[in-house]
Parts: C-alpha cells; sequence; structure tokens
C-alpha cells in the first residue's frame, strides 16, 4: 500500500483490472492502518493524514508533542464504491471524529484541549495488479 499525500502523484497508469471485492477489502485494512498512524503522530498536521489543526499560539519553535484519539470507528459503516467511468479507482466517503491535546513537554500543563473536532475526508484509492495506493482527501 502506497499512501498519498495531497496532490502527490502515483506514478505509473495502472492497467485495466476490474475491482473485486478483495480489493475493497485490501483498502478498508489499508485505510485503517493509515488513519491508526496518523492518529499516534505526535503532531498537530501530520503529513499526508486526514487529522490535522492549526494553533498559531503554538507555532514556536519549540517542539509541543499533540496527542490524538479517534473516537469512534468511522469504517463501521463506511460504503466503498467504484469511481464512476475509472474501473480502477474506489472512493470510500468517511467522517473522523477526534480528540487532540498539547501539553507543554516540561510543566505538563495543558495548553490546548479541542475534544469535538469533525473530519469530513474522503479516502481515494487505485487498485493495481499487485498493491493499491491510497489518498485521504480533506476539503
Amino acid at each position: 500500500v502506497t499512501v498519498l499525500s495531497p496532490g502527490q502523484s502515483s506514478g505509473t497508469a495502472p492497467t485495466e483490472i476490474s475491482v473485486t471485492a478483495a480489493a475493497m477489502d485490501a483498502l478498508r485494512e489499508a485505510g485503517e492502518r493509515s488513519l491508526l498512524r496518523c492518529f499516534a503522530s505526535t503532531e498537530l498536521r501530520p503529513q499526508g493524514c486526514p487529522n490535522a489543526v492549526e494553533f498559531r499560539r503554538l507555532s514556536s519553535s519549540k517542539p509541543r508533542p499533540a496527542s490524538w484519539t479517534l473516537v469512534g470507528d468511522p469504517w463501521a459503516k463506511a460504503q466503498i464504491t467504484p469511481v464512476a467511468g475509472e474501473p480502477t479507482q474506489l472512493e470510500v466517503p468517511l467522517t473522523v471524529r477526534a480528540r487532540v491535546i498539547v501539553t507543554d513537554p516540561e510543566s505538563t500543563r495543558v495548553l490546548l484541549a479541542m475534544n469535538h473536532l469533525t473530519f469530513k475526508v474522503t479516502v481515494r484509492s487505485t487498485v493495481y495488479r499487485d498493491r493499491l495506493t491510497l489518498e485521504w482527501v480533506t476539503g
């Protein structure tokens, strides 16, 4: 599985194949793993992830770790659908709910706590014979 940042190209165009149930299962598994990696990040804006917030007062040169919590299972009711006219592409609209807390690493004082974040995203995937790409599309 290749995870792309928004706008990044996956390289070679896929050959014409049809998307199978196994490919849809692979997309779901890859998406779940990718989302868990995103939520394991200690950054407020993890690269290539749907969970990202900006808080200007924290934008100093001193790193402050973020602690992300995924709320619920965004994949529970996910509907994976083929993209019309694109036989090797799949899309999954998701609602990702989250919490993030940022603390000062020296004093452990809470600097930022956002408890009710909602990210409306789409997971896009291109299925190749031996792999698939996965891209988190926000906004």
